[in-house]
């Protein structure tokens, strides 16, 4: 919650709830912070699926991608997922590109990033497929 609380301090930072706005003014209340605009809560990677491309891209400033998505469908944020839909960002991803869609670090191992990601909680499915 430290980082709720210290990313919630910064100027533009923002969170999105995955619930609707009673549940998430309750689950605040419950972590003890003030009800603010800025602040709302985050997908838990348990909740969460994802697949890094295949081919690396060495024509751009990045190796992979990875593109992550809720496992509910009807989620209200399940088409724009950014950084602070996220529990936490990892190191090695680069920039959020576009809606669920993030570049990884030049160096960034596929493998590893895979593996990382799925000990983290999130669960790799290899049938997303990525048009870039």
């Amino acid at each position: 919650m430290k980082e709720v609380v210290e990313k919630a301090s910064w100027p533009g930072d923002r969170f999105q709830s995955k619930f609707d706005e009673a549940e998430t003014a309750r689950r605040l209340d419950l972590l003890g912070l003030k009800r603010d605009a800025r602040i709302k809560l985050w997908y838990d990677p348990e909740e969460l699926t994802f697949n890094v491309s295949t081919v690396k891209d060495e024509d751009s400033d990045y190796c992979y991608w990875i593109f992550i998505m809720p496992k509910d469908e009807d989620s209200p944020q399940s088409d724009d997922l950014r950084d602070g839909h996220l529990k936490e960002v990892p190191d090695y991803f680069d920039s959020n590109l576009m809606e669920n869609t993030w570049a990884l670090k030049k160096d960034a191992d596929r493998d590893q990033v895979v593996a990382d990601m799925i000990a983290r909680g999130y669960t790799h499915d290899p049938s997303i497929e990525f048009y870039h």
